[in-house]
């Protein structure tokens, strides 16, 4: 019975081991995965080109295909220090990107970023190679990335769409502002690889290529780890995203009903000094601060009634004699 018993250990760490390396590769490769939809917000927010963003693409995949050619002459076991050397340059790139950009260039740090991915990348074939049954894992990887891919394109969409546009309109120092969160987002899916990698060694037994035949019930421990790796993802993310968030005040437009025929737009711009400037485009020199969205509302209305008031007076005929 001892033999079973080590075969059910070993076979039920393995099958983990190769749910966490999908989600090693996954938050690794994030930046290559999302990069057509970085590349839009790059060139929008920081004036690139098409030819400089080719050139950026380029570099970026290079290193990625650079990364993964190295894994191929190593063991899963010898690619352990190396995915972490790998997570550490993705973390460092996007770092120096989120707090210097456009200062350091692009062009120096994305294909450093690509390399670590790469490494993530090759690691995760490896893994699926040594599996019990490889085609379902590559299956699953496949899936995933794909999932993944989407998933970013749509994040991407959304933070530009509500955070850095008016009227349809995109603001240039807005989506310099989403790029960066982007940055911080793909160091801390890196940081996330690094600790799932770090939580989930191979047993001693197993060697790679030589992965036991999956045992009852083991799957379902796989199944728990993956999920829990996916919650503190997805949390981490939320939390870099609210924090950075809550720190910058939007430009934004919002209908108010003053009258029963019409209506008012107010746009209001962050003051250097704090509060809003308060503007409204279809009246015109009406400008007034506010310190909340209430009070803005509150202090339009007052200037608009204001300026009805003042207008009317002038239009009227001046008094003939005195009288």
């Amino acid at each position: 019975m001892m033999p079973s018993s080590a075969t059910s250990s070993a076979a039920a760490i393995a099958q983990r081991y190769v749910f966490a390396g999908m989600a090693i590769c996954v938050t690794m490769t994030a930046g290559t995965l999302w990069m057509p939809a970085l590349l839009g917000a790059l060139s929008q927010g920081y004036g690139l080109g098409t030819r400089a963003l080719s050139h950026l693409a380029f570099a970026e995949v290079l290193g990625f295909l650079l990364g993964t050619l190295f894994t191929s002459a190593k063991t899963v076991r010898e690619l352990k220090q190396w995915v972490l050397i790998g997570c550490a340059l993705v973390i460092g790139a996007n770092v120096i990107l989120l707090l210097f950009a456009p200062a350091v260039p692009f062009m120096a740090l994305r294909p450093i970023a690509g390399l670590g991915a790469g490494l993530g990348y090759g690691y995760v074939l490896k893994v699926c190679s040594a599996s019990a049954r490889p085609t379902r894992s590559f299956g699953l990887f496949t899936a995933s990335t794909s999932i993944f891919m989407i998933l970013g394109f749509q994040v991407v969409a959304y933070l530009i769409e509500t955070r850095a546009t008016i009227n349809g309109v995109a603001d240039a120092d807005s989506v310099k502002s989403v790029a960066k969160i982007i940055f911080g987002i793909y160091a801390t899916f890196a940081a996330a690889a690094a600790v799932i990698l770090l939580t989930n060694q191979p047993p001693s037994a197993v060697q790679p290529g030589q992965v036991q035949p999956q045992a009852r019930g083991a799957l379902s421990a796989s199944v728990l780890i993956c999920l829990l790796a996916v919650v503190l993802i997805v949390c981490i993310s939320a939390i870099v995203y609210f924090a950075m968030q809550a720190s910058k005040v939007q430009a934004f437009v919002q209908p108010v009903q003053i009258t029963e025929d019409g209506k008012m737009v107010l746009v209001l711009e962050a003051a250097e000094e704090g509060g809003y400037t308060v503007t409204a485009p279809f009246i015109q020199g009406l400008v007034t601060e506010a310190e909340t969205l209430e009070e803005a509302f509150e202090m339009a209305r007052d200037a608009a009634a204001a300026l009805k008031a003042s207008r009317a007076k002038l239009s009227r005929p001046a008094a003939v004699g005195g009288k």
